[in-house]
């Protein structure tokens, strides 16, 4: 599952911020060992220090629900010109 919000100013050079949502599911540990593998090897710090990243961040279950499902949340801002 997918959805995204945008908020856009319209005055001038005022910056755009976009927010994602991402579900993530997998079977037998596949989603979190994603999860895992994105962020040991070094692709979450990389997004995470992209210019307009204000932040990128993994939730996973802590008790109940599914456990082969996560939510990926990211936020970032864009300069208009």
């Amino acid at each position: 599952m997918f959805s995204a919000d945008r908020t856009r100013s319209t005055e001038g050079k005022t910056p755009a911020s976009i927010t994602v949502n991402i579900y993530y599911r997998g079977t037998n540990g596949s989603a979190r060992r994603f999860a895992e593998e994105m962020t040991t090897s070094g692709t979450v710090d990389a997004i995470r220090a992209e210019r307009g990243n204000l932040r990128y961040e993994y939730f996973l279950p802590l008790t109940g629900g599914e456990p082969d499902r996560y939510l990926l949340r990211f936020f970032f801002v864009h300069r208009l010109r």
